[in-house]
């Protein structure tokens, strides 16, 4: 198992509800998946600097994450045929370095 940051931009025109919902639908997938979810930094709202798929704005979240290499495959694969997300960005990250994952690291 991994260690990872993931950074997901959701559409903007969708209601909060709904990225909520997005993101709470992903924590489940990803239990159950014998992976574990550290943390949620839910960013809220921004305007683009320039448009993406002719939107202005969206949902940014960052999650920390304990996943397999073959779970981040398969959210990948999700993550391109799905809508309503914008952006995704995995960030491998050393345990014994990062401030989330310190009490799982010792």
């Amino acid at each position: 198992m991994r260690y990872y940051e993931l950074m997901i931009i959701l559409d903007g025109e969708m209601q909060k509800e709904e990225a909520d919902k997005f993101i709470e639908d992903f924590k489940n997938f990803v239990e159950e998946n014998n992976g574990k979810i550290f943390k949620v930094d839910e960013m809220g709202l921004r305007k683009f600097a320039y448009p993406i798929k002719k939107k202005n704005s969206g949902y940014y979240y960052v999650l920390y994450l304990k996943i397999d290499y073959n779970l981040m495959k398969e959210i990948e694969r999700k993550f391109k045929i799905d809508e309503k997300v914008f952006r995704y960005l995995f960030i491998k990250h050393n345990p014994k370095k990062s401030e989330v994952f310190k009490e799982e690291a010792a």
